[in-house]
């Protein structure tokens, strides 16, 4: 696979007084000591502390403890800060504190008769006191940094560690060498996990949409490793973001970008043999809007964005010569069709300061998409579906602060939908080897989420070096799930099988596809950021986690199943339940410590580090299919002209009354059907992973350095394998069911190092620059959701990961330039993740041929290190600014993956190592 170079076009228009647009929303948290400067330099109890938001005008209040302390927790935003106390001169300045960042701010103050008005600040302005390995993406790099998808989740990418998925249709985000199942977004502190399907945050399996509208997005930090108990069901990296607020100017943004197939490079392979570029053409555009509703307490902000895409799909005939009766008729369903896709993304915002101790936000957001897909080459348009996704999201907050404690409440409503629809259910699916497959889709589903969850935070601050926060949440999930697993036959023909004559299997789902269900989920915290001394911070803390019905706990194996002689000879017991074997599991006990230590003794060199553990849960879908093989059985049958057996399996005599659903009904009816039993260890728990860092970050003026060594373990991810098999792997017959499906677990080891340089953009300064290069080897056993080959290529053995890039390299840049021009950047080069390669040197099939899982390499090429790269993209952006009267224009072009680099996913091997000549 590569990437070719896409050019786009952009307009972006901000109406009124542009300005910052503040976020009420996840919290960050300042705190130091007020002390005097002079004499005994004794610590100021009492001293006020104001900070106001400037934009919003929101206000907070503080005093200082016995021991000149003070905690505030704040939203993300830039604040005004203004500390006072009797007989000595007051102080004000600004700050700025990002999502999530822990900020000392200490101030010396100068006695009034001193007759000056300085005020020493002792401490450092920037987060420095954090166990936690993250990085803030601000708001700037989202606004100007070049990217493709408009998807505020590709920006994770400039932290280290993180690898986003490069397949158009899956979205997703890894890390910490798991899956993407195994990471947690939160947006304005509400979970937005996918407990039904892959892809870890909700909407993002198998989709090409965006979660949420960017412009909505003020900032987010991305947790690698280390993350405090508040986080939790991610046993991977953690995202959590903050939405933008309005303020106390009316302002608006309006924006749109367009690009068609001339600004997009033709792919290698299509243009190597000539093929002209598809059809393709896309408009995105949105715009928002914020303001006051009550100056200074009640502000609103809109934001609206569309994604259109319109491209096509060319259907033409294989290389293998059709079947002389089908030829016109597989003739006619060649052509280019039309595969538009389209998504409406909106968010809504009320914030409200009830009073200087009090503040109430509303929030709302919805998504809708649909993609006509899943047709083109010798697949037929007949063949298409329609992904459809759609997300509703409602919460309300409430946050209560006092001098010594602060409470947010919070209610959520979430209601997920995932739909993928055969667009001709009537038309059984016919494959024909090597020519087309035409007919209806197999497969349509329908996944539906719903929580409604309850979260309360405390946080005692008036307690002398310590700020202690508990908390809780309580989850109810209803999971409506109907699913026709192959409820459309397919029927498999090829020209070497009886000349086309008759097919030589079929495969057929039917029976009760609802596999709804109920769930509930609790969690219980507490942490303890304790200063031990001046130069040291502890931060401890436990997490407890439980679910009503992660693993079928109230399932009832079918007596047939249980009482099966045949089973019971494989040694399954511990895979039998009569509703009562399967307990929920309790042991999800969390501990989890982190330290930093101020090594110069001045607040800019920092030794930090940690250990903890992280449970997450299996997704539904993984562990569903106990009951639903059992209620809708897939049913595979073999056919040839006599009834003999095929291949080693049993077949049917042929008859062409069997071409159609009610001709397999009639198979099924009599009798002849064999479906597939999976079964559940009754002991398995959910997956967790411990992790392990340590680090020194130094603090240079504007510029943070850091080097991180991590090492993550996870262990209890759920496969499925083979049940009924010998010790020479081979099938160990069950009369009247096909194979035997048991799950066991699997393991992961990550081990990393991440430098990183980091100078954020300000407009004081005018240009800003990161540089993250992650070092990481990464392994694991089994293949993801299934692991079935045994043997010589048993992927139950240790082997490298699919994500084990083991260097990579993203530096990001953004410059103002004369004439109200800005230039932005972001360089990624990767060494390249390996891929499975199937071993024919000893000849083909059972006994000879195996797989080498993830053993090859793509090819590498040059960029500044001669053969270093396999991935290479160099993406910009250009910027020029017009003023307007009381608004401004923006006009940008934008370039990715500016040189064309290939970035080759395989080898030119292709996967396959063949046998010599002379071997079969």
């Amino acid at each position: 696979m590569n990437h070719p170079s896409r050019l786009t076009f952009g307009l972006v228009a901000a109406l009124v007084v542009p300005g910052v647009l503040s976020a009420q929303t996840t919290i960050a948290t300042l705190h130091g000591k007020v002390r005097a400067v002079s004499g005994d330099r004794k610590p100021l109890a009492g001293a006020a502390i104001t900070v106001v938001n400037t934009a919003s005008g929101f206000t907070y209040n503080a005093k200082t403890l016995s021991d000149g302390s003070y905690v505030l927790v704040l939203s993300p935003a830039t604040y005004r800060i203004t500390v006072t106390s009797p007989t000595f001169n007051a102080f004000t300045r600004t700050f700025q504190v990002q999502v999530g960042q822990n900020i000392e701010m200490n101030f010396g103050m100068v006695p009034q008769d001193q007759g000056s008005a300085v005020v020493e600040v002792l401490g450092k302005v920037e987060e420095v006191k954090t166990s936690e390995v993250a990085t803030n993406i601000t708001t700037e790099q989202i606004q100007s940094l070049p990217q493709n998808r408009r998807s505020f989740l590709d920006f994770a990418a400039l932290a280290p560690g993180i690898r986003m998925n490069t397949d158009e249709n899956d979205q997703g985000f890894s890390s910490g060498g798991q899956s993407s199942e195994k990471v947690n977004l939160f947006i304005d502190g509400a979970s937005y996990k996918n407990d039904l399907l892959r892809g870890g945050v909700m909407g993002q399996d198998s989709s090409k949409g965006n979660p949420f509208p960017t412009s909505a997005v003020q900032e987010f930090r991305v947790l690698t490793e280390n993350y405090k108990a508040e986080y939790q069901k991610a046993s991977a990296a953690i995202i959590t973001a903050v939405t933008k607020s309005g303020t106390n100017d009316f302002h608006g943004e309006l924006f749109t970008y367009y690009q068609d197939k001339q600004l997009v490079a033709n792919d290698y392979f299509a243009e190597k043999n000539g093929t002209p570029k598809p059809t393709y053409q896309r408009l995105l555009w949105g715009a928002s809007v914020g303001g006051p509703i009550i100056t200074d307490k009640l502000h609103f902000f809109l934001s609206f964005e569309q994604n259109r895409q319109d491209r096509d799909a060319t259907v033409r005939l294989g290389d293998t010569p059709a079947p002389a009766s089908q030829a016109a008729y597989l003739k006619s369903m060649e052509g280019t069709f039309p595969s538009p896709f389209r998504s409406n993304l909106l968010f809504g915002k009320i914030d409200y300061q009830i009073d200087p101790t009090q503040v109430m936000e509303f929030t709302v957001n919805y998504r809708n998409e649909s993609d006509i897909r899943s047709f083109g080459e010798q697949t037929s348009y007949e063949s298409a579906e329609n992904m459809k996704v759609n997300v509703q999201s409602f919460s309300v907050k409430h946050r209560k602060t006092t001098e010594s404690w602060i409470n947010e409440a919070m209610v959520t409503y979430q209601r997920f939908e995932w739909n993928p629809q055969a667009l001709n259910w009537d038309k059984v699916g016919i494959n024909y080897g090597g020519v087309m497959r035409v007919g209806g889709r197999d497969t349509s589903q329908d996944f539906v989420q719903k929580r409604t969850s309850l979260r309360d935070d405390f946080t005692l601050i008036g307690i002398q070096n310590h700020t202690i926060k508990t908390g809780i949440n309580l989850d109810f999930l209803d999971y409506h799930v109907v699913k026709y697993q192959n409820g459309n036959p397919v029927f498999f023909y090829d020209a070497w099988y009886q000349n086309w004559a008759m097919p030589h299997d079929a495969v057929y789902g039917v029976g009760n596809p609802d596999l709804s269900s109920k769930n509930r989920q609790f969690g219980i915290y507490v942490q303890d950021d304790w200063n031990v001394t001046p130069r040291l911070q502890l931060n401890l803390g436990i997490r407890w986690d439980y679910e009503s019905e992660l693993f079928n706990t109230d399932y009832v194996t079918p007596l047939n199943i249980r009482t099966n002689p045949n089973i019971a000879a494989l040694g399954l017991s511990n895979y039998m339940t009569d509703g009562s074997q399967r307990k929920a599991f309790y042991g999800a006990f969390q501990p989890r410590l982190g330290f930093s230590y101020d090594l110069s003794g001045k607040g800019t060199t920092m030794l930090f580090g940690g250990v903890g553990r992280y449970y997450d849960r299996e997704t539904y879908n993984n562990t569903l299919d106990e009951k639903f093989r059992l209620q809708y059985p897939v049913n595979h049958w073999y056919f040839t002209p006599d009834g003999s057996d095929l291949w080693g399996n049993h077949a049917i005599q042929w008859d062409p009354i069997y071409l159609s659903k009610a001709g397999l009904d009639s198979l099924i009816a009599s009798g002849k059907a064999s479906p597939e039993i999976f079964l559940l260890n009754n002991d398995t728990k959910p997956p967790y992973s411990d992790q392990m860092s340590l680090g020194v970050r130094h603090t240079t003026g504007t510029v943070t350095y850091s080097l991180t060594l991590t090492s993550t373990r996870s262990q209890d991810n759920l496969t499925w394998t083979f049940g009924n098999r010998d010790a020479n792997h081979q099938a160990i017959p069950i009369p009247g069911y096909s194979n035997v499906l048991i799950n066991t677990t699997t393991k992961t080891w990550y081990d990393a190092a991440y430098v990183v340089i980091d100078r954020p953009y300000t407009e004081a300064s005018g240009w800003g620059l990161g540089f993250s290069y992650t070092l990481a080897n990464a392994k694991q056993t089994g293949d993801g959701m299934f692991s079935l080959n045994q043997g010589e290529g048993d992927p139950m053995v240790k082997h490298r990961s699919p994500g084990d890039e083991r260097h990579r390299v993203v530096v990001n840049g953004i410059v103002r330039l004369p004439w109200g021009f800005r230039f932005s950047g972001v360089i990624t080069l990767g060494s390249g993740t390996p891929y499975t390669m199937y071993d024919a040197s000893h000849g083909w099939g059972p006994g000879h041929g195996f797989y080498r899982y993830y053993e090859a390499d793509p090819q590498k090429d040059s960029f500044i290190i001669p053969n270093a790269w396999a991935y290479r993209s160099v993406d910009v952006k250009l910027q020029k600014d017009f003023k307007l009267p009381k608004s401004k224009l923006g006009l940008m072009v934008e370039a990715i993956n500016l040189f064309n680099y290939h970035n080759w996913t395989y080898g030119w091997d292709s996967g396959l190592i063949p046998p010599p000549p002379d071997v079969n």
